[in-house]
């Protein structure tokens, strides 16, 4: 598989902002849980990290409308400096206010990242040069999975988080530099002139498809987001050894992974049979949960880590059928309603859990609402008109 020079800078990029990500999703979360093992800390955190997210990533797509992703990836990695400068050097005696602090430039990084990037790939990603980009980031994906929690639990034993907050510069800077030499894609070069008054209008994500995969977007980020961040923190209550938390994260890859070369198998299996599978997966892991101790929860995790991987990989290729044979301002209107759907969901499900503790009745009726969430996906997910190579979906 051959790339060319500027493809090999686009898949350098990538993987650089893949690390600082993977890196940031496991412990940032665990540097400010240890503080007061609260609850409340990481849900302050997660709901202002997501709020900036949501709201740089609408930055991101009103700026590429006149400006290159180029400088949007160099903004999004300037972001991610002042991120790393912030951990590393500022702690205020009032911890919320820190909190705070950390979250709104990490979010403002991967919205003008993911904001760019979507938008990049949903319109320009086509062609077998594209094909071979997404193969081989696939690849290079689950080895960055793989390696990155060990190695900062290594970097973290030897040097602490502040220093590998500071080490993380250097990805940072890779990622900065990077972006003066990818494709210099902008949607002001497409035939078709976007306005953003007309991306914000509903009325281009009018068709009947694309309003059922918004409504399934809803349910499937409650059950999102409730398993990425307590995939986390159920992790955390086995252990706060970067070591095991390290292990454990390949653990769950590894699950993602073995689930994959499982569906790839039974692809003949239609998709409203899988999302009930993978939410009886996830169901079954948070029972498994309810009930406590080391084992369980670790069981709970692995499950809930093949479920979800189920789910999304049905409604993320829905997404990829509903867009292919669309207008580019369809396309970046769908992924900007799509990610405030997101945010919705992530505002409902971390909102209720800084007013809950971790064992209390109000935490098992969230849970209970997140599953009722789960099984209605396959009441509202749209049946695709065309079969969808799977593979370019999930890439």
């Amino acid at each position: 598989m051959n790339l060319t020079n500027e493809m090999k800078r686009l898949l350098m990029m990538c993987g650089s902002a893949m690390i600082i990500f993977v890196y940031i999703g496991i412990f940032v979360n665990l540097y400010i849980w240890e503080r007061d093992h609260d609850l409340f800390d990481v849900a302050w955190y997660n709901i202002w990290m997501f709020f900036s997210a949501a709201l740089f990533y609408t930055f991101a797509t009103k700026q590429l409308m006149m400006k290159s992703i180029q400088k949007i990836v160099r903004l999004s990695a300037v972001f991610g400096a002042c991120s790393f400068l912030l951990l590393s050097g500022f702690h205020p005696e009032n911890q919320i206010l820190g909190i705070f602090v950390y979250a709104l430039p990490i979010g403002a990084m991967m919205g003008c990242y993911w904001g760019g990037i979507n938008i990049m790939l949903s319109i320009f990603g086509k062609g077998k040069e594209f094909l071979t980009f997404f193969s081989v980031f696939a690849i290079v994906g689950q080895v960055i999975s793989i390696s990155v929690p060990l190695l900062s639990a290594a970097i973290i034993h030897l040097i602490g988080f502040i220093g590998s907050f500071l080490l993380m510069l250097i990805f940072v800077s890779l990622m900065f530099f990077m972006s003066f030499r990818i494709p210099n894609f902008s949607l002001n070069s497409l035939e078709e002139k976007i306005s953003f008054k007309d991306v914000l209008s509903f009325g281009h994500v009018a068709t009947k498809r694309m309003k059922l995969m918004l409504k399934t977007t809803f349910f499937h980020g409650v059950v999102m987001m409730f398993q990425n961040l307590f995939v986390l923190l159920f992790t955390f209550q086995i252990t706060e050894n970067e070591w095991i938390i390290a292990l454990l994260n390949i653990l769950y890859t590894c699950s993602a992974i073995i689930a994959l070369k499982l569906f790839n198998k039974k692809q003949h299996i239609p998709d409203k049979i899988w999302l009930k599978i993978g939410m009886t997966l996830i169901t079954f892991g948070f029972i498994c949960a309810i009930m406590g101790g080391a084992p369980l929860l670790i069981l709970s995790n692995i499950c809930t880590t093949f479920g979800l991987f189920f789910v999304n990989t049905i409604i993320f290729s829905g997404q990829f059928s509903v867009l292919q044979h669309e207008s580019a301002a369809k396309k970046v209107s769908f992924l900007l309603w799509r990610e405030w759907m997101f945010f919705v969901t992530r505002f409902i499900v971390i909102g209720t859990l800084l007013f809950i503790d971790i064992s209390s009745f109000l935490f098992y009726v969230l849970m209970s609402f997140v599953v009722i969430c789960g099984f209605c996906i396959p009441a509202v997910f749209p049946s695709k008109n065309k079969q969808v190579n799977v593979k370019d979906a999930i890439a």
